[in-house]
């Protein structure tokens, strides 16, 4: 991809300095060429693992409340009894 760089007037040699501005704009130009594997690819991310997902445990399928003993009968919720 090409990108314009312009050169300021009267810069009397001094090598341009692009704003943030000009960078972001680059950027998103950019990134919008990218593929959805390249851009898991650039979020430090692995494209040909699955996304992981945390599963869901109640604590009543685990074990019974009563089975717990005294330590972490707190912890069962009144949705789990």
């Amino acid at each position: 991809m090409k990108v314009a760089i312009r050169r300021r007037k009267g810069g009397g040699g001094k090598s341009y300095e692009p704003t943030p501005r000009d960078i972001r704009r680059v950027c998103e130009q950019i990134q919008a060429t990218w593929s959805p594997r390249e851009k898991i690819k650039r979020a430090g991310r692995n494209p040909d693992l699955p996304e992981w997902v945390a599963s869901e445990v109640r604590l009543r399928e685990v074990s019974e409340p009563d089975d717990l003993g005294d330590g972490l009968t707190g912890l069962v919720s009144q949705d789990d009894k």
